[in-house]
């Protein structure tokens, strides 16, 4: 099974030297689920299972952003 593309990094960062505790933060494909949820969802009344397709879509729709990018 290949590696889902996760796009990179959303925000890297340079390399600094001795820093504690760094993490590298989410994936591109995050932050893009993410923007794309913002404007789609009315949050409150939402039943579980419309929830769960809503974060399907957003993730189809990262998915999409990140393809859209390498043409």
């Amino acid at each position: 099974m290949s590696e889902r593309d996760e796009g990179g990094q959303a925000f890297p960062m340079a390399a600094v030297k001795d820093l504690q505790d760094r993490t590298d933060g989410m994936s591109l494909r995050d932050y893009f689920a993410g923007q794309s949820i913002m404007g789609c969802c009315p949050g409150k009344g939402m039943s579980e299972a419309a929830v769960l397709e809503h974060a399907r879509w957003a993730y189809r729709m990262a998915d999409a952003m990140l393809e859209a990018r390498k043409q």
